[in-house]
C-alpha cells in the first residue's frame, strides 16, 4: 500500500501535519452542520 508508506514517510512530516490540521478543521465544519441541522 503506497499511500501508508508514503503517510509513514519521515519526508512528508510537514505534509502530513498540515493535512491532519485541514481534515481536523473539516470535521469540525461537518459536525457544526449535523448540529445546526439536527
Amino acid at each position: 500500500m503506497n499511500v501508508i508508506k508514503f503517510y509513514h514517510s519521515g519526508k512528508y512530516n510537514l505534509i502530513k501535519r498540515w493535512l491532519l490540521c485541514f481534515l481536523s478543521e473539516i470535521l469540525l465544519l461537518i459536525l457544526f452542520e449535523n448540529n445546526f441541522l439536527e
